[in-house]
């Protein structure tokens, strides 16, 4: 009756307490793990991937952020979450301020029942699929990803070479490039990011986003966590650590040392600690580029939102020196901040102990 009620009232973010339960349902489905040994993680806080991936033990679980923990105080942004997930609502945010430089050129949208629209950026009013098509042979390359997508879910990165069109390396025709669009519902026609000099090095066929994560006290913002990733041979157009990609934590000058990459191990996923790219045998670290910029317009939209307690950023560093900022998520993959350690033994994770007294406690029980 309760969740009924609450879907009713449209305030779905009072779901959050029912997310760690169909975290827990999807493991008895999913993993390999014996029901006991999974009964077991769950009872103390952890869904199966987080605990294998993080590599938690018996012995120092106690010292963790746990999934409970972290499911419990999401969404953080209540309300403002959907606002802040959505791409087209962060470009509209944006559009006529000084950080609208920073975001891609959106050129079109397609949405739910299959419609064309032209955007901010487009460079015609007329909007019929077979704009599109021209479009992709005057810019080279575009990306077409899903409005509220996540984890590289939805992403088509479209090539021309000059003959023969690309979506996802896989050849196509004109006429089947228009009828692949005609298919997509809810997606964004946008600039295709190239990266820059110096992280295409590490692999040169994806964007390599890094993840920037605040978090706000009173009125005062803060780094939680910083990562980069890289794009592999496993992971095609996207570069998603859960898809084979490389994960480099980044510190609070720009700095990055060593990665980490999930690896198979009988029935258990782990991850692994590396230092030179599994590919491209380039030794992972440097300094990201463009840092003083990024850290210029993390401060800009956090005054166009000051209601935001969390906020994940995806940026670009580009091979023309621009900062763009790919999207901006609510939710951050809990493993993703903790595979080298407690985020909560860290001087940036003590936000979680100012911003939730509950963690804290649980902590000392």
């Amino acid at each position: 009756m309760e969740l009924l009620k609450i879907i009713k009232s449209g305030e779905l973010y009072k779901l959050r307490k029912y997310r760690i339960k169909r975290s827990f349902l999807r493991d008895y489905k999913k993993n390999k793990l014996h029901p006991i040994q999974t009964f077991l993680i769950h009872r103390r806080g952890f869904t199966v991937g987080d605990w294998n991936i993080m590599k938690v033990n018996k012995n120092n679980y106690k010292s963790y952020l746990s999934s409970k923990q972290y499911s419990s105080i999401h969404p953080i942004n209540g309300f403002y979450s959907k606002m802040i997930d959505d791409k087209m609502a962060v470009k509209y945010i944006v559009n006529g301020t000084e950080l609208a430089k920073c975001m891609p050129d959106y050129y079109y949208t397609i949405d739910e029942e299959g419609n064309l629209y032209p955007l901010m950026d487009a460079t015609s009013e007329s909007a019929i699929f077979k704009d599109v098509l021209e479009l992709l042979k005057q810019k080279g390359k575009l990306a077409i990803k899903l409005v509220d997508g996540a984890i590289g879910k939805g992403f088509y990165k479209a090539t021309f070479d000059g003959n023969v069109i690309y979506v996802n390396e896989k050849s196509m025709t004109e006429k089947q490039f228009v009828s692949f669009l005609r298919g997509c519902r809810h997606y964004i026609i946008s600039e295709y990011l190239r990266p820059h000099p110096d992280m295409a090095k590490f692999w040169p066929d994806t964007t390599n986003t890094m993840r920037y994560l605040v978090g706000k006290v009173g009125r005062e913002w803060r780094m939680i966590k910083c990562f980069v990733r890289f794009g592999s041979k496993k992971t095609g157009v996207v570069e998603n650590f859960n898809r084979g990609g490389v994960l480099c934590y980044v510190n609070n000058d720009g700095y990055f040392n060593n990665g980490y990459v999930l690896t198979q191990k009988g029935k258990k996923s782990s991850s692994q600690t590396i230092s030179i790219h599994p590919d491209t045998k380039q030794k992972l670290e440097g300094r990201i580029p463009c840092w003083d910029q990024v850290l210029k317009a993390v401060s800009e939209f956090e005054k166009l939102m000051p209601q935001a307690k969390y906020l994940g950023f995806d940026f670009v560093i580009t091979a023309d020196n621009q900062v763009k900022i790919l999207e901006i998520n609510s939710l951050t993959s809990l493993d993703s901040i903790q595979m080298d350690g407690s985020i909560l033994e860290t001087e940036n994770g003590r936000w979680f102990f100012s911003s939730f007294p509950s963690i804290a406690k649980s902590l000392n029980d």
